[in-house]
């Protein structure tokens, strides 16, 4: 829960938001170290390393601090997968480029939307295809009071249903028909991604430098967005647009993919190097919000989590730039 104590081998009810609990190192997959994020409610009993850590750390470490970011998790898209993996792979790679940037982030189900939590937020990433329609009307009105939205991998396009409909293109500014072209690829494996050759090119209007489109790439007409990137021939590729009092962008293929292919993974090695330019572009939305970062450091992909406890607060740091920082500035 947002503001609940953390705490191992306690079970957190089902159907309310939660935020990831990341376990590194603990599982391999196909022979790689591989990073692990699971909801707290349920992960920590499968894993044998997690069942000692259930033993022996039955005391709260403290109390996480409240976040103004939240990243949807759409049962309806994890029901129909439209895309296959993509969309869930996008929003575990979103949620990396965040924290790598030590943005707390809480999770938020459709049903949470419908219940009125967006109001606790300044800041939602949403990278389902599939989202209710009452979900997605709560998402508009918060936008329209000052929220900022930040969608990818045709976000909002898709009901309950898996029904094609105009959802949230209203608040994209764009025509509600699209075209979505759709990769293939074995996005279950991670070291498979250095294996896909990008569908487009996306530049940014913003000094982010350009990145490869990878995933999928959609078709859109913007009504009345203004086009702050393209694809390569010129095609609009991220719209942003002023909707009521607040702000929404849209992006036409898959950033986080993209962050995720571009990071090289290597098999049985931690040599990954996640690109500035997807993080750049993925964590404006969070930036431009006002959302407080939970410690400003010196360098990126140093992932941090702050507890407070009666006695004191801890600052927990993993350096997953895999180099040695010989001076890390924390303020």
């Amino acid at each position: 829960p947002s503001t609940g104590a953390l705490q191992f081998g306690r079970t957190h009810p089902p159907g309310r938001r939660f935020r990831f609990v990341t376990h590194r190192l603990l599982m391999t997959e196909y022979g790689a170290p591989l990073t692990l994020s699971f909801p707290s409610h349920h992960a920590l009993p499968h894993c044998q390393t997690c069942r000692g850590l259930l033993f022996r750390l039955r005391r709260p470490l403290g109390r996480t601090r409240p976040t103004r970011v939240a990243l949807l998790y759409s049962r309806s898209s994890v029901l129909w997968q439209p895309f296959g993996y993509i969309h869930m792979l996008e929003r575990r790679l979103t949620y990396l480029s965040l924290v790598h940037e030590q943005y707390l982030v809480d999770m938020l189900t459709e049903q949470d939307i419908e219940e009125g939590r967006l109001a606790d937020y300044d800041v939602l990433y949403a990278t389902d295809p599939c989202i209710t329609g009452a979900a997605s009307q709560q998402i508009r009105g918060w936008v329209k009071k000052g929220g900022r939205l930040y969608a990818s991998c045709a976000a909002g396009s898709r009901n309950e249903f898996d029904e094609e409909i105009g959802g949230l293109s209203d608040v994209f500014g764009i025509q509600p028909q699209m075209r979505v072209t759709v990769q293939p690829g074995r996005y279950h494996i991670r070291g498979a991604l250095n294996d896909l050759k990008p569908l487009d090119t996306v530049r940014s209007g913003a000094a982010d430098g350009a990145f490869a489109a990878i995933g999928l790439k959609v078709g859109f007409i913007p009504t009345s967005a203004k086009v702050a990137g393209t694809f390569a021939d010129g095609s609009p590729a991220v719209a942003v647009t002023r909707y009521g009092q607040g702000t929404s962008t849209y992006a036409g293929t898959c950033p986080g993919i993209s962050y995720g292919r571009d990071a090289r993974f290597v098999p049985r090695e931690l040599k990954e190097r996640w690109p500035a330019a997807q993080r750049a572009f993925i964590n404006r939305a969070a930036s431009e919000s006002g959302a407080q970062r939970l410690v400003d450091l010196s360098h990126p992909v140093v992932e941090a989590g702050v507890y407070d406890a009666p006695g004191g607060t801890a600052l927990v740091l993993g350096n997953f730039t895999y180099e040695r920082i010989p001076s890390l500035r924390v303020r």
